[in-house]
């Protein structure tokens, strides 16, 4: 291969490890957030649930949420993206007007704006050598 391909071939592995990594801190986020809401109970199954308040990261319960997590490459782009499929995810990143917002995913992009240039320039470098 000659620069031009290894460059390309190396942001194509950037972004799609910055993507996977910004997948799993959302995931985090969810998973082991403070959770310091109400705590309530819920059934089917009937269980115990210790809510997150409001301006924290959702707090998980069924797992459902973070189970829908996913990134996807766009090599021709060089565009990666990451989201969550459930469709209760966007009503808990932004709120609604019975809810205030439980973001996960704005704060997880903050946390790596600073990061992602430096994970790119060294998925290049290592292609280059």
């Amino acid at each position: 291969l000659g620069v031009e391909p290894k460059v390309r071939a190396g942001a194509i592995d950037g972004l799609n490890a910055v993507g996977l990594a910004m997948l799993n801190a959302a995931k985090r986020r969810i998973q082991k957030g403070p959770a310091s809401g109400i705590t309530y109970r819920k059934y089917g199954p009937n269980r115990m649930h210790k809510a997150s308040a409001p301006g924290e990261s959702p707090a998980t319960d069924t797992g459902g949420l973070v189970n829908s997590g996913f990134h996807e490459m766009d090599d021709a782009a060089l565009e990666v993206q990451f989201g969550f499929a459930k469709f209760y995810a966007a009503m808990l990143e932004y709120g609604t007007r019975f809810m205030a917002a439980r973001p996960f995913m704005l704060p997880t992009v903050a946390e790596w704006r600073d990061r992602i240039a430096g994970v790119i320039k060294a998925a290049i470098q290592a292609r280059l050598k």
